[in-house]
């Protein structure tokens, strides 16, 4: 049986709490917020213990994991606090703003001997494993070109979205999901584009990125937190290759919470044949993800879906596609 804890009571922490309900291998022995009442809530929901001293739980929760699902700029500190007590940390995105705290904190979990792993949702879900399926087996012949799409409203929960040095804006918190998964993909980026606007507040909100990937791909990202409020939570990705194109489109109101209401569309097409309509497997993909962690913990080896220093590398290309937002020109890797 492993034991877990859940640092931070807000929409990520109840999707990561109620993955756990479902696993008969996984207890669930406290969540650590500093708002009682929400944390107390989430508590109650998942039948266990609210904590509102992180020292306590550390202390005293008797856990095996920490899943660290609060606010980014608070994730190398409690990151540091939760490794030193020898605890194995799941933490979701973006893991940190800064490859400099990033190092930081793979240096914790190194030192103190505990897995790190990091919650880049999309190389679980299914229709993103699909498309790498059909990329691996060569099913697209020469890939000629690739489009990821994202797109959200504002969010409207919590002021620190908002700010540059609290949460990155879109691009570490929404435009890092593709280029993660693109990397996960065809590798090493060896160059970057981007035009975006930046808010008043410091952070890019809206991006288009080209990447130029060093195995010759080319593809181009847009990514936008700060649509009208009541356009829905789009996303989509497009590959096109010689032999055949995969396209997925997904639309969901009020962002994820209703993925259950989403309407989807994934097809494949080739020369010849009708268009092949695709039906991916239905399972919540952070319960995927979650699942994977836990048989690496019981394993005791890094996730071999994402091994720390892809983590690292992501976060070079985005710091790489923010010196090409704020200078214009090109930026080599």
């Amino acid at each position: 049986m492993i034991s877990v804890a859940i640092l931070g009571a807000g929409f990520m922490g109840e999707t990561h709490g109620l993955a756990y309900k479902s696993m008969e291998d996984v207890n669930i022995v406290g969540v650590f917020d500093t708002n009682r009442e929400k944390g107390s809530l989430l508590a109650k929901t998942l039948q266990t213990h609210y904590w509102s001293s992180i020292e306590a739980l550390l202390q005293d929760a008797q856990c095996d994991v920490i899943d660290i699902c609060l606010p980014s700029f608070l994730h190398e500190e409690f990151l540091i606090q939760g490794a030193k007590y020898k605890k194995h940390i799941i933490c979701e995105k973006p893991v940190t703003l800064s490859t400099a705290s990033l190092k930081n904190m793979l240096a914790h979990t190194e030192e103190y001997g505990v897995h790190f792993y990091v919650g880049q949702v999309l190389r679980f879900w299914p229709q993103y494993r699909m498309a790498r399926d059909y990329y691996t087996t060569g099913d697209f012949g020469d890939v000629i070109s690739v489009s990821a799409t994202r797109l959200s409203t504002h969010p409207s929960w919590a002021s620190w979205y908002a700010k540059k040095g609290y949460s990155g804006g879109g691009l570490y918190d929404l435009h890092l999901h593709d280029i993660d998964y693109l990397r996960w993909l065809f590798g090493p980026v060896a160059s970057v584009h981007a035009r975006g606007i930046k808010t008043d507040r410091g952070t890019w909100n809206h991006i288009i990125s080209s990447l130029h990937f060093s195995s010759g791909v080319e593809a181009t990202v847009e990514g936008i937190m700060g649509m009208p409020s009541q356009y829905p939570f789009t996303m989509g990705l497009r590959i096109t290759g010689t032999h055949g194109v995969y396209e997925y489109h997904m639309k969901t109101e009020h962002n994820l919470e209703n993925r259950g209401d989403s309407t989807v569309s994934t097809r494949f097409y080739q020369n010849d044949k009708p268009p092949q309509e695709l039906s991916p497997y239905e399972e919540d993909p952070y319960a995927i993800e979650l699942r994977h962690f836990i048989d690496c913990i019981k394993a005791d080896k890094d996730s071999p879906i994402i091994p720390p220093e892809d983590t690292l590398e992501t976060l070079l290309v985005i710091e790489a596609i923010e010196r090409a937002l704020e200078s214009g020109q090109e930026v080599f890797l």
